[in-house]
């Protein structure tokens, strides 16, 4: 995307700076307190890795206008896609342990 295209377009930056913002606080905390802090606020303890998964992308969007932007797992970290254009945030190594394998 060179230039933004619609309204949509124009809500990339705060979209991604909020949650990138979040995945910092989360990616701070010890494995234990990132579980914590995940299953306090989603209500829910995950049992698979694409539950985890579910949970994380549930926590940060609670609270979060995302503008027709939609977040997802990839590779490299978490994709913010909308249409054609995708950014890819990375996550720290506590959050990598906690989606791979859960954090206890």
């Amino acid at each position: 995307m060179t230039n933004p295209h619609n309204l949509g377009d124009l809500y990339l930056a705060p979209v991604a700076l909020r949650v990138d913002a979040e995945l910092a606080r989360l990616g701070a905390l010890s494995a234990d307190d990132l579980l914590f802090q995940l299953v306090v606020d989603t209500n829910r303890e995950p049992v698979s890795a694409a539950d985890r998964q579910h949970v994380l992308i549930e926590h940060l969007t609670r609270t979060l206008e995302l503008h027709g932007w939609q977040l997802a797992w990839g590779e490299r970290g978490l994709v913010v896609s909308h249409g054609d254009n995708d950014l890819t945030l990375g996550i720290s190594g506590v959050m990598r342990g906690y989606l791979d394998g859960g954090a206890a």
